[in-house]
């Protein structure tokens, strides 16, 4: 049992990230609400909650979004995604760079 071992731990608690605001109307949100579009999702620009890459990404000056890629139960031992969902994300994410390439 752990009452048994003579396992130990240290525990640190603290926030390392920096939360975000990105506008509707940014680049970043246009440009994806766009690819979206034409992959026949509708886009839905919502608050989110945790940690991601974005928040390292907007404070170091990178405008960034998270973008839910239609997974099922995330974080969780049942967490599903479907293949079809996962290659139109692979999609949007071509599409994302064709578009900011043209953008330059």
């Amino acid at each position: 049992t752990l009452a048994d071992s003579e396992a130990t731990f240290t525990l640190s608690l603290g926030n390392d990230l920096t939360c975000f605001c990105i506008d509707k109307e940014a680049t970043v949100v246009t440009a994806l609400t766009g690819v979206l579009s034409e992959l026949g999702i509708s886009p839905k620009v919502e608050k989110g909650g945790g940690g991601m890459d974005a928040n390292w990404f907007n404070a170091g000056s990178i405008a960034t979004v998270g973008v839910a890629t239609g997974y099922l139960n995330n974080h969780t031992t049942g967490e599903l995604l479907h293949l079809d969902d996962l290659l139109k994300s692979g999609e949007m994410v071509y599409r994302l760079i064709l578009a900011y390439a043209a953008m330059q």
